[in-house]
């Protein structure tokens, strides 16, 4: 049977979708609705799945004390002077170089040292995570030097180990570190031996988890979605108006 093509004209269009409980404006929002959760739920899995560099969370780790009288005064240094040390590392880095059972490169940001309060320059920074076989914590080494060499300017912090698991994919442990034994600053190659202070390792409060960032973008691309779905809708629907 051959069935004729009817041409229902834009009145023939409006009463059937009058009858059936809808309208044009009713289809094209459901459709907005729809096509910003598509475009939301697609972008926010793609945020959640970005790889980064490891998966764990990101930890403060902070310092500080006073020098001992008869340490050699310089750019970074002076006897009796405050200073701290403050950064950042993730709880599960990733190793690019390792010693088994001693050491390996502990891979920072936000690095901040501070002498009587004021922020100083300590050009390229070296940090260097020790087993408890080799005296644990770790060791700063500041202007190029190599931390897990000898320190010629920069501290060297012992004490228990801040580390889980083999060196080559230790797992940074939360907690407040007793510095025990011969504490030492480095300056210009000269060692002065300090106070035992603490070394604290908390969970930053600063930056989110990578799920926390990654749903907060995508409720952002979603209100974007929806925005940029009504404006293009508005611009094409033909006005009512005659």
């Amino acid at each position: 049977m051959y069935n004729r093509p009817i041409n229902l004209g834009q009145d023939g269009k409006k009463e059937i979708l009058e009858r059936h409980g809808s309208s044009e404006e009713t289809i094209v929002r459901k459709s907005l609705a729809l096509n910003a959760c598509a475009v939301a739920l697609v972008l926010g899995i793609g945020l959640l799945g970005v790889p980064t560099a490891t998966a764990g969370t990101i930890l403060d780790v902070s310092t500080g004390g006073t020098f001992a009288g008869g340490t050699q005064s310089s750019a970074w240094t002076a006897a009796g002077d405050t200073w701290t040390i403050s950064f950042l590392v993730n709880s599960t880095p990733s190793i690019s170089s390792s010693t088994p059972g001693v050491e390996f490169d502990l891979p920072f940001t936000n690095f901040v040292y501070t002498l009587d309060g004021t922020v100083m320059n300590v050009g390229a920074v070296d940090i260097e995570a020790f087993s408890s076989a080799d005296l644990g914590l770790f060791s700063v080494c500041f202007f190029g030097c190599s931390a897990s060499g000898v320190i010629t300017n920069g501290f060297d912090f012992v004490g228990p180990q801040i580390y889980s698991g083999p060196e080559s994919a230790p797992t940074i442990l939360t907690g407040s570190y007793s510095e025990t034994g011969v504490n030492q600053v480095a300056v210009a190659s000269l060692l002065y031996t300090q106070a035992d202070g603490t070394i604290d390792i908390n969970t930053s409060a600063s930056v989110p988890e990578p799920s926390t960032a990654g749903l907060s973008a995508a409720g952002l691309l979603f209100v974007a979605a929806v925005t940029f779905l009504r404006k293009r809708a508005v611009a094409s629907t033909p006005s009512a108006r005659r």
